[in-house]
C-alpha cells in the first residue's frame, strides 16, 4: 500500500521535485536563493492527535548563519498565499497569531541528518536528530484545534527531503 505524504510550498525562492516510492513519498524542497521558503503539511492533525513529521537534510551550506525553522499554524495552509506570509518565520509569522515555530541550532543541520518533531497534548514541542531525543523546543501551543505543521527552509539548510510521517 503507497501511503502519499502531501506538503505545500509558499516563498519566491522555492523549488520542488519528487518521485513517488514505495510505501512513501518523496518530496525534496530547495531553496534556490537566502531566504523565504515555508513548507506546509496539508494534513491537519485530528484534535489531542500528535503529529510526527519527518525531515532529511538533503543540502546544507556554509555560506549564511543559522539553520531551519519548524513548528505548527492554526492556520489552513490551503488559505494562505506567498503575499500573506512575512518573509521570515521567526520572529516575523510567530509574532502572528496562531504560529509556533522556532530555529534549529545551526550545530544539528547537518547534511544527511534526520529531524523529526511532534507537539504534545500537553502543548509542548519536541524535537529529535537522527534518533536522540533534544527534549522540548518550546511550549504553549494548543492541541485543541487542528494543527497543520510547518517548516522554513532558512539560513545554511538549502535542501530538505520528506522521509514520512
Amino acid at each position: 500500500m503507497s501511503v502519499t505524504v502531501e506538503f505545500q510550498g509558499h516563498g519566491i525562492n522555492l523549488k520542488v521535485t519528487g518521485a513517488k516510492l514505495w510505501p512513501h513519498t518523496v518530496l525534496f524542497y530547495c531553496r534556490t536563493q537566502f531566504s523565504f521558503v515555508y513548507i506546509f503539511y496539508l494534513q491537519a492533525t485530528k484534535q489531542n492527535k500528535p503529529l510526527l513529521i519527518i525531515v532529511r537534510f538533503a543540502e546544507v551550506s556554509t555560506s549564511w548563519s543559522g539553520a531551519l525553522r519548524f513548528g505548527f499554524t492554526l492556520h489552513d495552509p490551503a488559505t494562505l498565499t506567498r503575499e500573506s506570509l512575512p518573509r521570515y518565520a521567526c520572529p516575523d509569522l510567530t509574532n502572528r497569531p496562531g504560529y509556533w515555530a522556532k530555529a534549529l541550532p545551526e550545530r544539528l543541520a547537518r547534511l544527511g541528518s534526520v529531524l523529526t518533531f511532534r507537539y504534545t497534548v500537553g502543548g509542548d514541542v519536541l524535537f529529535a536528530i537522527d534518533g536522540e531525543e533534544k527534549g522540548v523546543s518550546f511550549t504553549g501551543i494548543s492541541a485543541k484545534f487542528p494543527l497543520w505543521a510547518l517548516i522554513d527552509i532558512y539560513g545554511n539548510t538549502t535542501c530538505i527531503e520528506f522521509v514520512g510521517k
